[in-house]
């Protein structure tokens, strides 16, 4: 368990270097997902100079936790997941899709292209999609 948590946050904070090397944070949104049908659940998200997003979120309830991260640069992008059972569950080169459908709301739907999940078949290729809204603050 402590060895995973380490595993956890050291996967967490390299993407989140990696996220900040390119540029000073920029816009901060709320993320959050409208279907459930994929991985992501709501979270915060950063936006980037040069059409580069982040979006972050860790949910823990007692002794559990889950997690998942991703990296876009415009349409694609780079997603990872894990929980307190397996720091790196999946990484995933992902696609997504966002409009504006007001000022400060935009809607989009992502998806994986390809997904490699440890232990359960290893790869998978356009697998679960996802709705969801970023609300500016």
């Amino acid at each position: 368990m402590r060895k995973m948590t380490l595993t956890f946050i050291v996967a967490l904070t390299m993407l989140f270097a990696f996220s900040i090397s390119f540029g000073a944070f920029g816009d901060l949104s709320v993320y959050q997902s409208l279907s459930a049908a994929g991985t992501t659940m709501g979270g915060l998200r950063i936006d980037l100079d040069n059409s580069m997003v982040t979006d972050l979120s860790i949910t823990s309830t007692g002794s559990t936790y889950s997690y998942w991260a991703d990296l876009y640069y415009g349409l694609y992008g780079i997603a990872i997941t894990g929980d307190q059972a397996k720091a790196l569950r999946t990484i995933s080169l992902m696609f997504a899709a966002e409009a504006s459908i007001s000022d400060g709301v935009a809607l989009g739907i992502a998806f994986p292209l390809i997904a490699w999940t440890d232990g359960v078949n290893n790869l998978a290729f356009i697998g679960s999609w996802d709705t969801y809204a970023v609300i500016a603050f």
